[in-house]
């Protein structure tokens, strides 16, 4: 047996293992590497970090199944021999580790630590994890006695293309798709890069992680620590601005192409995808909100209010409001079609919190707006959503004016499709007044034109409504049916 420890050092060398093996039918040979040596007869068998708790662990029976709470536990009692994982210590514990990715080394460093910070405390401290992770054995090699040393020694490693290209992907979170990252990281937002070969490279050298994304899309992603070290190193570079630039146009570009088929028959796959880019679209909205260019081009708004459907419809409702109120105040002289859309969206994600007053003063003053700006769809669909809120507060007589309104207006274009929210709302005013056979005919109504139009979401709400109206009148057999059709079309959506 013959053991080849680091052999990142020296992979040029990689033809001999094979030739080795050739001459001496007998031997065998391990090797530990950073990086694949793509010899004949490899057999690649990767380490992975060590398993995690669940995010819902509960229990020190739970906890303690976790390789890397055993870990931190047993090194930190080296330098603490006081400690032990109890109920109050476990949940910190269990998420230091889950920032380290359940890396070893980055947990025996924090561990270390524990000899003068509780792991409360070490946890509030991690969001600086590469400079606050030092401190190793004395008798390791250098790149062991801190996580950036370790990291660093990978990094120096590349080559001075494959460098370039790790620092500018540390501008997505969360993971990113090759055509994210052509987009993104290329020299110029327009030229045709083929990236392939670099990222596969980074992947050969333990630098990148591949997953299957939503539709079978490969999709690409660092550990935290490893972003972390990448991001510090594109910091100290002269393009780091221009990627992030880069970055939140992008991802504007994605939010604002997917919003109107939200609606539509393909929802489901487009909120799943939002989903699956929702730690790149707060990067993204992040950035646009305190960069002067971004401001000046209104992105921060604009991506914001292209968010309002997703943010409410997979229950985003706080944070989604967050980022409309930091928009609204950081663009106050912003063009008024984006103020208004961005109020209108606010004001509907307040309704969902039952924060009804701040949704009617926020709905009217985005149906001002849409009013002088002159879009009648707007209009419609702010009336709606007022309405709804005026049925909140007991306000029927004028919810049912709002309603009535709102439907004309669309009726009006020719917005067949734009009528079935404000059909259900009247539907759901008619049982209010216990006249269910107007109910079930509304509902009916919105249901037949949603199925019509592939709204999965109004389906869904549609089914809904309609099964509570008709068990009101007695019919629970039809009432069931409605419910179970409802259900699946509710999970597919993330509703």
């Amino acid at each position: 047996l013959l053991v080849l420890d680091n052999f990142e050092q020296v992979l040029e060398a990689a033809h001999v293992v094979p030739r080795l093996l050739a001459v001496s039918s007998e031997l065998r040979v391990v090797v530990t590497s950073r990086a694949t040596l793509r010899v004949t007869g490899e057999v690649e068998f990767p380490i992975p970090p060590l398993s995690l708790p669940a995010p819902s662990a509960t229990g020190l029976e739970a906890y303690l199944r976790s390789e890397a709470v055993n870990l931190f536990v047993d090194r930190a009692r080296t330098v603490n021999r006081e400690l032990a994982l109890t109920e109050e210590n476990a949940p910190p514990i269990a998420e230091i580790c889950r920032r380290l990715d359940g890396l070893p080394l980055a947990i025996e460093l924090a561990a270390a630590r524990t000899r003068v910070l509780s792991p409360g405390s070490l946890l509030g401290r991690l969001d600086r994890h590469l400079g606050l992770l030092t401190g190793g054995p004395r008798d390791a090699p250098a790149r062991q006695r801190t996580l950036r040393g370790a990291i660093d020694w990978s990094y120096q490693l590349l080559e001075t293309a494959e460098k370039v290209l790790f620092r500018r992907l540390s501008v997505f979170v969360g993971g990113w798709s090759l055509e994210s990252a052509e987009a993104v990281v290329g020299s110029s937002p327009d030229e045709d890069v083929d990236l392939l070969d670099p990222l596969s490279s980074l992947l050969d050298k333990s630098l990148l992680r591949s997953e299957q994304g939503y539709e079978g899309e490969t999709r690409f992603s660092m550990l935290h620590t490893i972003r972390d070290y990448a991001l510090e190193r594109l910091s100290q570079h002269p393009d780091a601005v221009t990627l992030q630039r880069r970055h939140a146009r992008h991802f504007l570009e994605l939010a604002e192409r997917t919003e109107p088929e939200l609606m539509g028959p393909d929802q489901a796959d487009r909120l799943a995808k939002l989903e699956e880019e929702h730690d790149n679209l707060r990067a993204a909205l992040s950035f646009a909100l305190n960069d002067d260019l971004l401001k000046a081009d209104h992105v921060g708004i604009r991506l914001a209010g292209a968010l309002g459907r997703f943010s409410y419809t997979r229950g985003h409702l706080a944070e989604g409001s967050r980022w409309l109120e930091a928009s609204l105040k950081v663009h106050d002289f912003a063009p008024l079609e984006h103020r208004a859309k961005s109020l209108h969206m606010l004001g509907v994600l307040y309704a969902e919190r039952r924060l009804h007053e701040r949704s009617i003063e926020t709905l009217q003053k985005g149906l001002e707006l849409h009013r002088l700006v002159g879009n009648p769809e707007r209009v419609a669909a702010s009336l709606n959503s007022l309405g709804v809120e005026a049925y909140a507060v007991a306000d029927y007589e004028h919810a049912k004016e709002l309603f009535e309104e709102s439907i004309s207006i669309r009726r009006d274009l020719d917005d067949e499709s734009g009528t079935t929210s404000a059909l259900s709302n009247l539907g759901l005013l008619s049982m209010m007044h216990s006249d269910f056979e107007s109910a079930i005919r509304l509902f009916e109504e919105a249901l037949e034109i949603d199925r019509r139009h592939g709204n999965e979401w109004g389906i869904a709400v549609g089914l809904s409504n309609l099964s509570a109206a008709v068990l009101d009148i007695g019919d629970v057999t039809r009432a069931e049916l409605l419910v179970r059709e409802a259900v699946p079309v509710l999970r597919r959506i993330g509703e």
